[in-house]
């Protein structure tokens, strides 16, 4: 059996990795395509079998990065108001 010389090695090497990114690609492709699909029979859907859709954006954000938020109600204990006293 002959050995393969460099260079030929260095170019099987290089196959075998255009292989597998082109599977790699191949597989995000195929998620993006569900995804895609998912989304649109969704929306479809939405849109078949209701009269009103509405969205409603919140500054998720801002919200989050609000460092005061209100105060909660005060909770009761399990036996009810004034039970402690």
């Amino acid at each position: 059996m002959q050995k393969k010389s460099r260079k030929q090695y260095k170019e099987f090497k290089q196959n075998l990795k255009r292989k597998a990114q082109l599977k790699i690609a191949a597989l995000h492709r195929r998620v993006a395509n569900i995804r895609k699909h998912a989304l649109h029979k969704l929306t479809t859907y939405l849109a078949k079998n209701h009269r009103v859709v509405v969205i409603e954006d919140f500054n998720l954000s801002g919200m989050l990065a609000n460092h005061n938020p209100p105060p909660s109600p005060p909770r009761t204990g399990a036996r009810g108001v004034g039970a402690g006293q």
